[in-house]
């Protein structure tokens, strides 16, 4: 069960983050580009091979796409940050749950441990049977 568990909540964030790694490569490698395309630019202009207009349009069009790559390149490293605090999170959860699994009683020590809060529907009455929703929120993963 925990190893069902474990892979329900931790795979996930481990795909997703493979994936932002590899475009935080991509990211940081265009910027690199832009910058070397941006320096070859300016030579350019020294040595009078494109004009001083050419050079300033040119250039003012890479400043776009640099600021682009760069507004990009840090929403994906807060993501990044998150999802390794999140894993983080799991594995305290998890390390929490190998600990107290030699319980064989459940009591209020254990609950506090692994529970952050339980919230509880309304009475409804469906099909003449009384029913009531009933959330479990565990510290660390949220509701599962």
């Amino acid at each position: 069960m925990l190893e069902t568990l474990q892979q329900k909540l931790i795979g996930g964030y481990i795909v997703g983050k493979s994936d932002r790694t590899k475009e935080r490569r991509e990211l940081e490698q265009q910027l690199y580009t832009l910058e070397t395309q941006t320096e070859q630019l300016y030579d350019d202009k020294v040595s009078g091979i494109i004009t001083a207009d050419t050079f300033t349009a040119t250039a003012a069009k890479a400043e776009a796409q640099r600021s682009e790559i760069a507004d990009r390149l840090d929403k994906l490293t807060q993501t990044v940050e998150q999802t390794e605090e999140k894993l983080s999170d799991i594995q305290r959860w998890v390390k929490l749950i190998k600990e107290k699994s030699t319980f064989v009683e459940v009591d209020r020590d254990l609950l506090e441990c692994l529970i952050d809060r339980i919230e509880i529907g309304e009475k409804k009455l469906v099909n003449g049977v009384k029913t009531q929703d009933v959330l479990v929120y565990y510290k660390y993963v949220g509701l599962c």
